[in-house]
């Protein structure tokens, strides 16, 4: 599966980081293998512009600005299942890490990042090999007594017949292997 998405952010209070509405969309990108019925291995990446709280500096450091952009990603693998319901559309959970990676406008702003944990909840509706897909996720973060940044995704997957684009047969209609 490769997909694309947009994706809405909101980080936790101990980033410092103003995460009013419109102040935490960014876009990304998903690529995954089904490696048995229902079951499949992925990862996405995906960048989020933020902006430090009015009247503060990111991370307290005098390289980032006052009132300064920050560049926040993630990048995350997991292992998701999904539960088809009449071959069409599909619920899905999943868990796996993520790593988070902020910095600060300039790249000598300081900046900073961390590993955790990732989980994920969502809905693909689609036909043919394409679909919409919904998901709600949240990133626990543990270090520096732990955070929790949570989001939204939504966008388009593409998952290919791969056996009839090499010759072989096709599956009778989508599934999820």
């Amino acid at each position: 599966l490769v997909g694309g998405f947009g994706t809405w952010t909101h980080f936790d209070s101990k980033w410092n980081l103003d995460t009013s509405f419109g102040n935490s969309w960014g876009y990304g990108g998903r690529v995954g293998a089904f490696i048995a019925p229902n079951w499949n291995l992925e990862a996405d990446g995906y960048y989020t512009p933020a902006q430090a709280k009015a009247g503060t500096r990111f991370l307290g450091s005098l390289s980032n600005a006052v009132d300064g952009d920050v560049k926040a990603s993630a990048f995350a693998a997991r292992l998701v299942y999904s539960f088809p319901i009449a071959n069409l559309p599909s619920f899905h959970i999943g868990a796996g890490g993520v790593l988070e990676n902020f910095r600060g406008s300039s790249d000598a702003g300081a900046g900073t990042y961390q590993y955790g944990v990732n989980g994920l909840a969502g809905f693909n509706l689609g036909f043919s090999g394409v679909a919409l897909r919904v998901d709600g996720l949240v990133n626990y973060l543990p270090s520096d007594g732990g955070k929790f940044d949570f989001g939204a995704q939504a966008g388009l997957q593409f998952s290919p017949d791969l056996a009839a684009m090499m010759g072989g047969t096709s599956a009778s209609g989508p599934t999820m292997w």
